[in-house]
């Protein structure tokens, strides 16, 4: 059998895998797993992933981990447990086909990340970011995070939003040609920078509250969803 519960470090592994066009990974055992930067580089004809019963708890580099998964549409990432995570730059870079990233924002912690340069850059199909659970406190690398998001009408922040320590932001919001910020902002090639990273006058963010009232599920939108949670809390 292929036993992976001792191994520690996944980085690069289907790295330029370009014509790998399916993969199982539901029987890998990740947990003692520090390093998977790069682990699906390249596998530009992959067009799915399941990762149903991916441990990610002790990993603290993700660099580049899905960088050029040109066939991936959507990204189910509801079991990532990133709590120990530090390293985030260009986690999803040129995933141009990607329309969706869904996560568990009680799981998915940026408490401790402080690189996120080019981690969205070249996502040409997604129209809003939602990283409005995301603590940035500790971010010192922010460039290009959304560069070349063409499509990217709304990305949404909340109150851990935070940029004083980010020391490097250049083109951070580069070729965003329709972003608009909470108060009607739009994109400005001259102002592409952390100056722009906020949801107040001037600023290219939108922001988002924590806890939406009515939204007992807590996915950030207010639907039959939340009335189907409550039904089966009460009936337990």
């Amino acid at each position: 059998s292929f036993d992976t519960g001792n191994v520690t470090k996944m980085n690069a592994m289907f790295s330029g895998c370009e014509n790998l066009d399916t993969l199982y990974i539901g029987s890998f055992n990740t947990e003692n797993v520090i390093k998977m930067n790069g682990m699906f580089t390249g596998c530009k004809k992959l067009t799915a992933l399941n990762f149903n019963n991916f441990d990610t708890r002790k990993v603290e580099d993700m660099n580049t981990m899905f960088s050029d998964c040109q066939g991936l549409t959507s990204l189910d990432l509801t079991t990532f447990n990133t709590e120990n995570v530090t390293k985030m730059s260009g986690m999803f870079s040129g995933c141009e086909n990607l329309t969706s990233i869904s996560y568990d924002p009680d799981m998915f912690a940026t408490d401790n990340v402080t690189d996120m340069s080019s981690m969205f850059s070249g996502c040409q199909k997604l129209d809003t970011i939602d990283v409005s659970k995301f603590n940035t406190e500790n971010v010192t690398k922010m460039s290009s995070m959304f560069s070349e998001c063409q499509a990217l009408t709304t990305i949404y922040v909340g109150d851990n939003w935070n940029t004083e320590n980010v020391e490097k932001s250049e083109d951070m919001f580069h070729n965003c040609l329709a972003l608009v910020g909470q108060d009607g902002t739009t994109y400005d090639e001259e102002s592409t920078d952390k100056t722009k990273a906020h949801y107040d006058e001037g600023g290219y963010l939108t922001y988002k509250p924590l806890f939406l009232r009515g939204d007992a599920n807590g996915d950030g939108e207010i639907g039959m969803p939340d009335v189907m949670f409550i039904v089966n809390y009460i009936l337990g």
